[in-house]
């Protein structure tokens, strides 16, 4: 949770945060107001390109039907 704290203020949310957990899954919502769709999208692929795991022409739009 500590490192959740780096990017945002976490929030449990879902079904733990009632205490009526029926499934083996944490929802947690993070509150950024600096941060900005377009800026995540491009952190992520920059995380991605950088590890080597996504470049333009690995994939389509339809990868995410296969």
């Amino acid at each position: 949770m500590a490192q959740l704290y780096q990017i945002g203020t976490p929030y449990i949310i879902g079904s733990y945060s009632m205490d009526m957990m029926a499934w083996n899954d944490l929802d947690i919502d993070i509150e950024n107001h600096a941060m900005s769709i377009g800026r995540f999208i491009i952190g992520i692929k920059q995380e991605l390109l950088k590890r080597g795991l996504y470049g333009f022409y690995q994939y389509s739009s339809m990868d995410v039907y296969r």
